[in-house]
């Protein structure tokens, strides 16, 4: 048995080698999912001889890969042009005779094409090098998006980026497994047939960076013969919801009753799918995603009472047990007493040995031994842990110890979400209760994104005084009621704002309402990229926060057979802005009107008498809002200066779990600034 043992640990050392060799070879220029495959592989394979910090690397290097390298050009193109256009001699670049093409790129506008062959770009990326060419201005400095062919060096960076990152953050990344068809299958395939998941904590309130590091739990959905795989069924809902609305233009008087019909029933597989999200799904893992408690006499007092139990009752503990346990015990009002039991449970057997650093091997099954401590451990032991936390969080629960606790103010949290979960409705998990939740591409972005907007970051919050407004109100002219509905309440709630409505848009209006505002909404049909003269690609210095109303404006839409998408978000964040604000799927426009509308009302500060939910609207969509009925500025909703707040908020405006669930936001959590005062 012992020879197995150890021919089963030097196999996996040796695919550890070669995946490390492989990745060398990737890591120069990656741009698919190859790149991303090989990551995620590492990753399974280092957290099988329990290197999670490894394992978390490779984690967060699978995220992305294509919007980084994009970002990277990106870069390198606006730095040129800055070049170009300041009429900055050429000439003081130290070219050598390999880089007489890149000379000719530059001086003329053919640059991208000239990038496409990949002799070209190692040339241009030796030039840039070279000339110490690592930020442009109006995109992200690509000296945080950049892929480094040394993983040790990275490796090391990972840790320092994550402590720059506001200690008001909670950053945990989702991760789908590893899956090898993804070499040759499409994107839309592997999307409906990901088995398992990981979830890497990398930024959490009780995890000391200084003492331990990043770690990863495996979550394998529960699997029920009979059911659909939840992934089928989230996608066919999708689908089904796609048909109805779209089929919604060839409703007849005798088919609008069959149309409300399917609408009602793509609401109920979604409702559904949530649930099985947290309860089959993740379970009593979802403690991992509740974001940092605010109140630091409250953390202190969860710290303690942690102590005080295992002092009582004699129980010892590793680190990461206690760090579980403070994580458990924080989210104690959020999670069942079946769930609470299992999660006991799952922390002292599994992790009572995390922190072994010898790689022993179990003789019985080839895994560390940690992972088969159910086999070893007292059973007295076990039983007197059970009871003693048990107890505790009972106590909790019924508030008669950690008063305080059910209704805490929490900071934000930031999702880093893999392609194949992104359509998943996270954000509306009965485990965030209102919390603050934004999304980001991945680490690498995410501080990229920081480090440009850190100055005007406070207490983990970017500060908007949004003394200029702009909006676009259904440019293409084929949305006429919506139109009438969010003129209309444009008018009531931002007089002021400046935009159009019903034209079709001069090609450099968005991008400039984009460049010029600090509030930017569009409402239209998807993300308005269309309207964009030269693409979206080049799209830069954007300081506004984007409200984009469109069906799937936040959508990703994988671009051809294996390649990883790069959505209009992506490049909103690679021009700097903040957040963008957006539809997963396709929506109806009445019900997303609404959905807006409280949105804008609850975060923009403005001078109207009455609040807008008090605001009469049964002609809305003539145009002709009720001023005259009760109400005050000080109604039902209150402002609500915390942007991702006020998108919770926002979500209980309609009935429909369809449009609830499909607004998200991207980017980094903001805040009006205290100091604005609406004029």
């Amino acid at each position: 048995m012992s020879s197995d043992v150890e021919k089963t640990k030097e196999q996996l050392e040796n695919i550890l080698i070669e995946l490390k060799n492989a990745l060398k070879m990737k890591s120069g220029d990656p741009n698919g999912p190859t790149y991303q495959s090989l990551r995620k592989l590492n990753a399974k394979c280092l957290l099988n001889v329990n290197k999670h910090y490894e394992a978390a690397y490779n984690f967060v290097e699978a995220l992305a890969p294509s919007v980084r390298t994009v970002s990277t050009y990106r870069c390198d193109r606006t730095y040129c042009e800055s070049e170009k256009k300041n009429k900055i001699n050429i000439s003081s670049v130290k070219f050598n005779k390999s880089d007489v093409k890149v000379k000719h790129a530059l001086e003329s506008d053919d640059l991208i094409s000239f990038l496409y062959d990949k002799k070209n770009r190692t040339c241009f990326q030796e030039m840039v090098s070279d000339n110490s060419v690592d930020s442009a201005s109006n995109v992200l400095n690509k000296t945080h998006t950049k892929h480094i062919t040394d993983d040790d060096a990275e490796m090391l960076s990972m840790k320092t980026k994550l402590k720059e990152l506001p200690d008001e953050w909670t950053v945990v990344q989702l991760t789908a497994g590893y899956d090898p068809r993804e070499q040759w299958e499409t994107q839309h395939v592997i999307k409906t047939s990901v088995k398992d998941f990981y979830i890497t904590i990398l930024k959490q309130q009780f995890l000391d960076l200084d003492k331990e590091d990043p770690f990863t739990v495996k979550i394998s959905p529960k699997v029920i013969h009979g059911e659909r795989p939840l992934f089928d069924e989230l996608n066919s809902t999708l689908d089904e919801n796609r048909n109805v609305i779209e089929n919604n233009l060839k409703v007849t008087n005798n088919s609008t009753s069959k149309y409300w019909e399917k609408r009602s029933d793509c609401d109920e597989r979604m409702k559904s799918i949530i649930s099985a999200m947290e309860n089959k799904w993740i379970s009593g893992w979802k403690c991992l995603l509740v974001g940092k408690i605010v109140s630091k006499t409250l953390i202190k007092d969860i710290d303690n009472y942690i102590n005080r139990i295992c002092t009582e009752n004699s129980i010892a503990v590793s680190p990461l047990q206690k760090m579980l346990l403070k994580i458990l015990f924080s989210s104690a009002h959020r999670i069942g007493p079946s769930e609470a039991s299992l999660m006991l449970r799952k922390i002292y057997m599994e992790y009572s040995k995390a922190k072994n650093t010898g790689n022993d091997l179990c003789q019985k099954c080839g895994k560390i031994s940690d992972k088969c401590s159910d086999k070893t451990v007292s059973n007295d032991e076990f039983k007197t842990y059970r009871k003693a936390f048990i107890d505790a969080l009972s106590s909790v629960t019924s508030e008669r110890e950690l008063n305080g606790l059910k209704n805490c103010k929490r900071g934000p949290v930031i999702l880093l979400m893999d392609e194949k979960l992104d359509t998943f409705p996270w954000e509306v998990l009965p485990i965030f209760n209102g919390s603050p939740v934004t999304r980001m591409e991945c680490l690498s972005v995410t501080y990229a994104l920081y480090k440009e907007h850190e100055t005007n970051i406070k207490n983990g919050y970017f500060q908007l005084k949004p003394a200029s407004g702009r909006f676009l109100i259904n440019p293409g002219g084929d949305l006429l009621r919506m139109e009438k509905r969010m003129a209309s309440f444009m008018d009531y709630w931002c007089p002021r704002w400046e935009g159009e409505k019903n034209t079709l848009t001069k090609s450099e209006l968005y991008e400039k309402y984009l460049q010029d505002s600090d509030i930017f909404l569009y409402c239209g049909h998807g993300d308005g990229s269309q309207y964009m003269n030269g693409g979206i690609e080049r799209l830069s210095g954007i300081k506004s926060v984007a409200i984009l109303s469109g069906c799937g404006s936040v959508s990703l839409r994988p671009p051809g057979t294996r390649l990883l998408p790069i959505p209009t978000h992506s490049y909103f964040h690679i021009a700097t802005c903040p957040c963008v604000i957006g539809m997963l799927w396709e929506v109806t426009d009445l019900e997303i009107d609404k959905v807006t509308s409280m949105l804008t009302s609850l975060f923009v500060p403005s001078t109207a008498n009455k609040a807008w939910g008090d605001v009469g609207k049964t002609q809305w969509t003539k145009g002709i809002l009720d001023l005259k009925s009760g109400g005050s500025r000080h109604g039902n909703f209150a402002w609500q200066p915390d942007l991702l707040k006020a998108l919770s908020t926002s979500r209980r405006s309609t009935s429909f779990t369809m449009i609830s669930a499909s607004i998200v936001a991207r980017g980094l959590p903001v805040l009006i600034h205290p100091d604005y005062k609406p004029v």
